[in-house]
């Protein structure tokens, strides 16, 4: 299971980095000049990458929910699983549940560096 989430995550940050370099050309995606926000066809946010001088980079996942206003009145996210790394690092994934009920890739993961909050 341990050896699963650490392949996920891999594959995950491999996975963002190129769909970033590929998307807007930057060289240098760990300190970006500008807040990237993506969203889908309804509106919601898929993924934020922060700027390293952002001020409003909400300190906790919890924050970026109220912040951003995802959560519905129906909705509500729980901890899935985190891993924290040697390098400072730390993956927390949240889980989605409408009205109490699991929703199926219904997740955000928050990349954390130093404590602060880079990538969602």
């Amino acid at each position: 299971m341990k050896k699963n989430s650490i392949l996920f995550f891999l594959m995950m940050a491999l996975s963002i980095h190129a769909q970033f370099r590929m998307n807007d050309g930057h060289s240098n995606l760990s300190q970006p000049d500008f807040t990237m926000v993506e969203k889908n066809s309804n509106g919601r946010i898929k993924s934020v990458r922060y700027a390293a001088t952002d001020p409003n980079i909400p300190a906790t996942a919890v924050d970026f929910f109220n912040s951003t206003c995802i959560k519905c009145k129906t909705d509500s996210f729980a901890l899935d699983r985190f891993q924290e790394t040697d390098y400072g690092m730390r993956f927390e994934r949240y889980q989605q549940y409408f009205q109490g009920v699991l929703v199926d890739d219904g997740y955000y993961i928050f990349r954390f560096k130093n404590g602060k909050m880079k990538v969602v």
